[in-house]
């Protein structure tokens, strides 16, 4: 891996962080053995999950200054999409198992305004400009960069070159959105998961949401973007998967006829892309982990954003 050279750590996968993503790709290998039930299983999980918040830091790191914060995640099982028993379950979401075979990284949080500003000065994005069609007046920083399209990240339509042409430029690394199945393995937070996953990270009741994440069910009153990483992590150490903005992925939107795993995304010349996750301005039932959604490569909206994928 190469970064640049602002700090011996950064873009540097510790030893100690490789033992760690080894010993949670070991746990995902033993998603066939028999399955455990009732307590057994509760228990069991609860273990798993405290050992994986345990090694968060060893897995996480920064390539260069200005780039975001990145977690390693480890290959697994996981069952993609939702059980015909989800509450609040649409047809979209047939559910199937799927193996993320090769480990990868993705970001901590949502890219920030000040990463994507910082891009806009190297001027390979399109600069945000303030209040409407911009960042609302809601403020900059560390909230996660709104108003831009699928087009303004990867630089689809030439009209710019992108953000993430602008981290490879600056790293070397291979820098891209997530899958699909990446994101939803990634908002899951579990390598080793069950037909019966409950439809959060956090469990199955719903009236956890607002403990957890920035959604509109919890900030009626003032209803806009929140800074990244202000609610607790999943237990892959992620933040804001399921709230605060909703988040493009690499995918052309297409049925669960083939899930694709580590394997290149959906991908052809022009589709609507998909986008995952709840938002400031969704309602409680779209902040499941198997929820889908979809819009043209070219639309914009302040209650969208992306965060980023990287192979190691």
């Amino acid at each position: 891996m190469r970064g640049c050279q602002n700090g011996a750590d950064h873009g540097l996968l510790s030893i100690s962080g490789a033992i760690a993503l080894f010993a949670l790709a070991a746990q995902a290998l033993a998603q066939d053995a028999p399955a455990l039930s009732g307590a057994a299983r509760t228990a069991a999980q609860a273990r798993g999950a405290a050992e994986r918040l345990a090694s968060v830091a060893d897995r996480e790191f920064v390539d260069c200054k200005d780039c975001p914060a990145m977690v390693a995640l480890p290959s697994g099982t996981f069952w993609m999409g939702s059980p015909p028993t989800e509450a609040d379950r649409i047809d979209d979401e047939i559910q199937h198992r799927v193996r993320i075979s090769v480990p990868f990284a993705i970001g901590k949080t949502e890219v920030t305004f000040d990463q994507w500003d910082a891009c806009a000065e190297a001027d390979y994005c399109r600069p945000i400009p303030s209040a409407n069609q911009g960042d609302r007046e809601w403020g900059r920083g560390s909230r996660p960069a709104i108003e831009v399209s699928w087009n303004d990240i990867t630089g689809a339509d030439g009209k710019t070159r992108g953000f993430l042409a602008w981290l490879k430029a600056k790293t070397a690394a291979s820098y891209r959105l997530p899958t699909e199945a990446e994101w939803e393995y990634a908002a899951r937070g579990n390598p080793r998961g069950s037909p019966d996953e409950p439809a959060f990270y956090f469990g199955p009741d719903k009236g956890e949401l607002c403990r957890h994440e920035h959604a509109f069910v919890c900030i009626q009153g003032d209803a806009k973007t929140a800074p990244v990483g202000q609610y607790p992590a999943n237990p892959f150490g992620l933040h804001d998967m399921l709230g605060n903005v909703a988040e493009w992925v690499q995918d052309c939107y297409a049925s669960y006829d083939d899930a694709r795993g580590n394997r290149p995304a959906r991908l052809t010349k022009s589709c609507s892309r998909v986008v995952r996750g709840g938002s400031w301005a969704y309602y409680l039932w779209f902040s499941r982990a198997a929820v889908r959604d979809r819009d043209e490569p070219q639309n914009r909206n302040d209650h969208r954003g992306f965060r980023v994928a990287r192979d190691l």
